[in-house]
Protein backbone atom coordinates (compact mmCIF):
# COMPACT_ATOMS: atom_id res chain seq x y z
CA UNK A 1 0.00 0.00 0.00
CA UNK A 2 0.88 3.70 -0.33
CA UNK A 3 1.87 5.83 2.68
CA UNK A 4 4.11 8.84 2.98
CA UNK A 5 7.06 7.48 2.11
CA UNK A 6 5.84 7.33 -1.60
CA UNK A 7 6.81 9.86 -4.18
CA UNK A 8 3.95 12.28 -5.12
CA UNK A 9 6.73 14.86 -7.40
CA UNK A 10 4.95 18.39 -8.24
CA UNK A 11 6.82 19.77 -10.73
CA UNK A 12 8.53 23.53 -10.58
CA UNK A 13 5.88 26.18 -12.09
CA UNK A 14 3.40 27.86 -9.91
CA UNK A 15 -0.38 27.95 -10.54
CA UNK A 16 -2.40 30.05 -7.53
CA UNK A 17 0.21 29.29 -4.07
CA UNK A 18 0.95 25.83 -5.21
CA UNK A 19 3.75 24.02 -7.19
CA UNK A 20 2.37 21.68 -9.30
CA UNK A 21 4.83 22.21 -12.96
CA UNK A 22 3.49 22.75 -16.23
CA UNK A 23 -0.73 23.11 -16.64
CA UNK A 24 -1.66 22.29 -20.10
CA UNK A 25 -5.14 23.61 -21.24
CA UNK A 26 -7.25 22.30 -24.34
CA UNK A 27 -10.64 21.73 -25.37
CA UNK A 28 -11.65 18.05 -26.59
CA UNK A 29 -14.84 17.68 -29.17
CA UNK A 30 -15.77 14.42 -27.53
CA UNK A 31 -19.85 14.77 -27.39
CA UNK A 32 -20.35 12.43 -25.14
CA UNK A 33 -19.01 15.08 -22.23
CA UNK A 34 -20.13 18.00 -24.12
CA UNK A 35 -20.24 20.74 -21.50
CA UNK A 36 -17.97 19.33 -18.97
CA UNK A 37 -14.72 20.80 -17.55
CA UNK A 38 -12.18 19.90 -15.08
CA UNK A 39 -8.51 18.78 -14.14
CA UNK A 40 -6.86 15.84 -15.91
CA UNK A 41 -4.27 14.11 -14.01
CA UNK A 42 -2.06 12.01 -14.84
CA UNK A 43 0.48 9.60 -12.45
CA UNK A 44 2.90 7.22 -13.35
CA UNK A 45 3.06 4.19 -11.15
CA UNK A 46 6.75 2.61 -11.22
CA UNK A 47 6.53 -0.88 -9.77
CA UNK A 48 10.23 -3.01 -9.47
CA UNK A 49 12.04 -5.12 -7.37
CA UNK A 50 15.84 -3.59 -7.91
CA UNK A 51 17.18 -7.03 -9.30
CA UNK A 52 15.23 -7.51 -12.55
CA UNK A 53 11.48 -6.53 -13.11
CA UNK A 54 10.17 -3.51 -14.06
CA UNK A 55 6.36 -2.26 -14.47
CA UNK A 56 5.54 1.12 -15.81
CA UNK A 57 1.96 2.26 -16.26
CA UNK A 58 0.07 5.66 -15.91
CA UNK A 59 -3.12 6.39 -14.25
CA UNK A 60 -5.80 8.92 -15.38
CA UNK A 61 -7.99 10.59 -12.86
CA UNK A 62 -10.06 13.53 -14.49
CA UNK A 63 -11.36 16.05 -11.74
CA UNK A 64 -14.76 17.50 -12.14
CA UNK A 65 -15.88 19.61 -8.67
CA UNK A 66 -13.32 18.54 -6.74
CA UNK A 67 -14.25 14.52 -7.23
CA UNK A 68 -13.33 11.96 -9.51
CA UNK A 69 -15.28 11.62 -12.52
CA UNK A 70 -14.42 7.97 -13.44
CA UNK A 71 -16.43 7.79 -16.60
CA UNK A 72 -13.93 10.29 -17.76
CA UNK A 73 -11.14 9.05 -16.13
CA UNK A 74 -11.22 5.71 -18.06
CA UNK A 75 -12.12 7.06 -21.23
CA UNK A 76 -9.21 9.57 -21.47
CA UNK A 77 -6.67 6.14 -19.56
CA UNK A 78 -7.92 3.83 -22.83
CA UNK A 79 -8.07 6.18 -26.01
CA UNK A 80 -5.72 8.15 -27.73
CA UNK A 81 -6.76 12.05 -28.13
CA UNK A 82 -5.84 13.43 -32.05
CA UNK A 83 -7.64 16.79 -31.82
CA UNK A 84 -7.48 19.07 -29.48
CA UNK A 85 -7.52 22.58 -29.11
CA UNK A 86 -5.19 24.93 -26.59
CA UNK A 87 -7.25 27.51 -24.40
CA UNK A 88 -5.51 31.04 -24.66
CA UNK A 89 -4.63 32.89 -21.61
CA UNK A 90 -6.11 30.08 -18.95
CA UNK A 91 -6.35 31.20 -15.25
CA UNK A 92 -5.40 28.03 -13.40
CA UNK A 93 -8.31 27.69 -10.77
CA UNK A 94 -7.00 28.39 -6.99
CA UNK A 95 -8.44 25.09 -5.55
CA UNK A 96 -6.21 23.26 -7.74
CA UNK A 97 -4.37 21.94 -4.38
CA UNK A 98 -7.93 20.46 -3.23
CA UNK A 99 -7.99 18.95 -6.98
CA UNK A 100 -4.43 17.27 -6.45
CA UNK A 101 -4.93 15.75 -3.47
CA UNK A 102 -7.99 14.35 -3.90
CA UNK A 103 -6.82 13.43 -7.35
CA UNK A 104 -3.54 11.82 -5.16
CA UNK A 105 -6.30 9.89 -3.11
CA UNK A 106 -7.90 8.04 -6.22
CA UNK A 107 -4.69 7.50 -7.72
CA UNK A 108 -3.47 5.37 -4.78
CA UNK A 109 -6.17 3.54 -4.79
CA UNK A 110 -5.85 3.08 -8.19
CA UNK A 111 -2.04 2.36 -8.03
CA UNK A 112 -2.59 -0.28 -4.54
CA UNK A 113 -4.60 -2.56 -7.09
CA UNK A 114 -2.55 -2.60 -9.65
CA UNK A 115 0.53 -3.09 -7.50
CA UNK A 116 -1.20 -5.95 -5.33
CA UNK A 117 -1.63 -7.69 -8.14
CA UNK A 118 1.37 -6.79 -9.73
CA UNK A 119 2.76 -7.88 -7.04
CA UNK A 120 0.73 -11.26 -6.32
CA UNK A 121 1.57 -12.75 -9.98
CA UNK A 122 5.74 -11.88 -9.42
CA UNK A 123 5.69 -13.39 -5.95
CA UNK A 124 4.02 -16.38 -7.69
CA UNK A 125 6.60 -16.56 -10.59
CA UNK A 126 9.53 -16.20 -8.11
CA UNK A 127 7.75 -19.07 -5.98
CA UNK A 128 7.65 -21.18 -8.60
CA UNK A 129 11.40 -20.52 -9.91
CA UNK A 130 12.56 -21.01 -6.31
CA UNK A 131 11.35 -24.74 -6.26
CA UNK A 132 12.74 -25.17 -9.18
CA UNK A 133 16.09 -24.16 -7.98
CA UNK A 134 15.51 -25.69 -4.84
CA UNK A 135 15.35 -28.89 -7.05
CA UNK A 136 18.31 -28.12 -9.01
CA UNK A 137 20.75 -27.86 -5.61
CA UNK A 138 19.37 -31.30 -4.58
CA UNK A 139 20.30 -33.09 -7.53
CA UNK A 140 23.40 -31.43 -7.36
CA UNK A 141 24.15 -31.98 -4.42
CA UNK A 142 23.70 -35.36 -4.20
CA UNK A 143 25.76 -36.11 -7.36
CA UNK A 144 28.62 -34.73 -5.08
CA UNK A 145 27.64 -36.89 -2.19
CA UNK A 146 28.79 -39.79 -4.70
CA UNK A 147 31.95 -38.25 -4.92
CA UNK A 148 34.49 -40.68 -3.58
CA UNK A 149 37.84 -38.39 -3.02
CA UNK A 150 36.41 -36.54 0.19
CA UNK A 151 38.90 -33.54 -0.72
CA UNK A 152 37.68 -32.85 -3.74
CA UNK A 153 33.80 -33.99 -2.41
CA UNK A 154 33.98 -31.50 0.24
CA UNK A 155 35.34 -28.42 -1.85
CA UNK A 156 32.57 -29.62 -4.13
CA UNK A 157 29.82 -29.17 -1.38
CA UNK A 158 31.22 -26.39 -0.09
CA UNK A 159 31.02 -23.86 -3.46
CA UNK A 160 27.91 -25.54 -3.83
CA UNK A 161 26.75 -24.13 0.06
CA UNK A 162 28.18 -21.05 -1.03
CA UNK A 163 26.36 -20.83 -4.91
CA UNK A 164 22.84 -21.59 -2.95
CA UNK A 165 23.47 -18.85 -0.21
CA UNK A 166 24.13 -16.42 -3.21
CA UNK A 167 20.51 -17.54 -5.21
CA UNK A 168 18.50 -17.62 -1.67
CA UNK A 169 19.82 -13.74 -1.33
CA UNK A 170 18.84 -13.19 -4.85
CA UNK A 171 15.45 -14.77 -4.21
CA UNK A 172 15.05 -12.31 -1.19
CA UNK A 173 15.89 -9.14 -2.89
CA UNK A 174 13.45 -10.26 -6.06
CA UNK A 175 10.79 -10.61 -3.47
CA UNK A 176 11.17 -6.83 -2.43
CA UNK A 177 8.47 -5.46 -4.60
CA UNK A 178 8.54 -1.30 -4.35
CA UNK A 179 5.87 0.76 -5.70
CA UNK A 180 6.23 4.52 -7.04
CA UNK A 181 4.00 6.76 -7.66
CA UNK A 182 4.40 10.48 -9.27
CA UNK A 183 2.42 13.01 -10.81
CA UNK A 184 3.42 12.91 -14.49
CA UNK A 185 1.24 16.26 -16.21
CA UNK A 186 -1.63 18.27 -15.19
CA UNK A 187 -4.11 19.12 -18.17
CA UNK A 188 -7.12 21.37 -17.66
CA UNK A 189 -9.94 20.14 -19.94
CA UNK A 190 -12.99 21.56 -21.28
CA UNK A 191 -15.11 19.14 -23.54
CA UNK A 192 -17.17 20.62 -26.31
Amino acid sequence: TFNGSDTYDSGTATCGTATFGTVSTFKLQINKFSGVKGFWFVYKLLIKNHVDREKIGFISIFMEDETCNNRISIYLENNLIETTQVIPNFKCDERINIYADNSLNEAKKKANDIFTATKLMWLEEIKKYEKKTEDYFRLKENAIKNIQVDNIRTSKLQSLSKEKKEEERKFQLKKNIIPKLELYQIAFVEFL
